[in-house]
């Protein structure tokens, strides 16, 4: 799956030199009206001095992208099948799979997941004939399996 990236800010005309309103409700502009070229953002806090105004939309944009990037929360819910295959690799690097460690480590992982209330015989199937009573810890896939689009 690809990662989301940040857009780059538009750039438009401002009779001060460059104008960028990104959707986060505030502006840049880049006032290119100082003797000796010498390009300011307004925008940024606090507000500082760029050579170029390459070296402005530069600090534009990365101020931008850390606003954004301020505001996110990493995405934790999904299996993390990278860490489940680095567990089982180290692990396991010789001989069997224990069970009970394989257990372990595809909940650790997320791809198993704990059902709140354990097991409930009107809503969970027994199919591996374990004999669980109501209210054993059960647990379900985290993930579904895809569609065959053969």
């Amino acid at each position: 799956m690809n990662k989301p990236r940040i857009k780059p800010l538009r750039w438009e005309y401002h009779p001060a030199g460059a104008k960028a309103e990104p959707p986060t409700g505030h502006a840049y502009i880049i006032d290119t009206r100082m003797e000796g070229r010498v390009y300011t953002i307004k925008g940024l806090n606090p507000q500082r001095e760029f050579a170029s105004t390459d070296d402005a939309k530069a600090a534009a944009q990365a101020d931008y992208e850390a606003r954004i990037l301020a505001a996110l929360e990493p995405v934790t819910d999904g299996p993390d099948w990278e860490g489940f295959g680095r567990d089982l690799l180290e692990s396991w690097p010789v001989g069997d799979v224990d069970g009970a460690e394989l257990f372990d480590a595809a909940l650790r992982n997320r791809l198993i997941r704990e059902i709140p209330g354990g097991y409930d015989p009107e809503q969970h199937i027994d199919a591996d004939g374990i004999c669980p009573e109501p209210g054993d810890p059960w647990y379900e896939y985290a993930f579904r399996a895809q569609e065959d689009t053969r």
